[in-house]
């Protein structure tokens, strides 16, 4: 039997807005974070010069609140849903609002989203970042 694992994030993105609120009203901590401006930064906080040209903040979603993808999603999108007003005026205002979705499996594995988690995620203006990581078995 193949093995999945997958990773759930909310990743933000917009032209120039601070994106830190969004993930405070969630009440999760922002993984990676920056605002239009700011000093770029090597993940150990390194100087690398240069400044962001955007603003981009990725959260991450618990993904130990489901056995399963569908699950997780479903509980996610729930608390996603409190800062609905904050997405719809970070969409309306030029940003991106995006599930993002790591899978992981080493061998044949598949899953398939209910309509109504589509739905919902369009409901909520959330666009999906999907990737795949497959185990080569080397």
């Amino acid at each position: 039997m193949a093995t999945q694992k997958f990773d759930l994030s909310l990743r933000l993105r917009h032209p120039d807005a601070d994106l830190k609120p969004i993930s405070r009203s969630l009440g999760l901590g922002p993984g990676t974070c920056w605002t239009k401006g700011d000093a770029r930064l090597a993940p150990d906080g390194a100087l690398i010069g240069g400044v962001r040209d955007s603003s981009y903040c990725s959260v991450q979603l618990d993904a130990s609140v489901g056995a399963d993808l569908e699950s997780a999603l479903v509980r996610s999108l729930q608390t996603i849903a409190a800062v609905q007003p904050e997405l719809e005026l970070l969409v309306s205002s030029g940003g991106m609002a995006s599930i993002a979705i790591g899978w992981f499996a080493d061998g044949d594995a598949g899953v398939r989203l209910a309509d109504t988690i589509v739905a919902e995620m369009a409901r909520l203006r959330l666009t999906v970042d999907f990737y795949l990581y497959l185990s080569t078995g080397v």
